[in-house]
């Protein structure tokens, strides 16, 4: 009995020299999950833009799709609504294409038979709301507004940063100057 008393001494006194009972572990703290870019990669597909646009909630109805053929500018053609207005969305080859065949300047007010909002992003052109040959789009009711800032907003998460030509200024995030080849290949190089 006196030998187990002696060992449960020595064993306490190792103990309390050891720093007395074991603390806790700190826990580590959880490693942050990088959220991944929803950023579609040039060129973008505009089936993947459409699943998108349906993903963030926006009622879209595809009245129908087309083609432009082998080789033929646009790709693809998706003639739908949205809120009760035409919505187009184009994919193009790329964005060089784009801008060739869809191009205009971006900030521009629309023109005589433009729709009132039109975006770009990519190789994709979308274009939302009437367009009537014969006159200038007038500015539409607040809902047309609230829905096309909905529609930029959306595109400018996997398409952006967008170029965009409306009636009414939309609050996104302005696209980049990038320098024309022309004016790139001119530059004279600085010493």
């Amino acid at each position: 009995m006196r030998t187990s008393h002696a060992l449960i001494v020595v064993i306490a006194l190792v103990a309390a020299a050891c720093g007395g009972a074991a603390s806790p572990s700190p826990e580590p703290s959880p490693t942050p999950t990088p959220t991944p870019d929803p950023h579609l990669a040039d060129p973008a597909d505009v089936q993947d833009v459409y699943k998108a646009l349906v993903r963030a909630g926006l009622d879209i109805s595809v009245n129908n799709a087309s083609g432009g053929g082998a080789g033929k500018e646009p790709r693809r053609r998706y003639a739908a609504s949205l809120g009760g207005w035409p919505l187009e969305l184009i994919e193009y080859s790329s964005t060089a294409a784009r801008e060739a065949d869809f191009g205009y300047v971006s900030g521009s007010p629309p023109e005589k038979g433009n729709p009132p909002y039109t975006f770009a992003g990519l190789n994709i052109a979308v274009t939302f709301g009437p367009d009537n040959r014969k006159v200038v789009p007038e500015v539409p009711d607040k809902r047309y507004q609230d829905v096309a800032q909905e529609l930029g907003d959306t595109l400018d998460i996997y398409l952006g940063p967008l170029s965009q030509r409306t009636v009414t200024a939309l609050s996104l995030p302005a696209p980049s100057p990038s320098p024309s080849p022309e004016a790139s290949a001119s530059a004279k190089p600085s010493r």
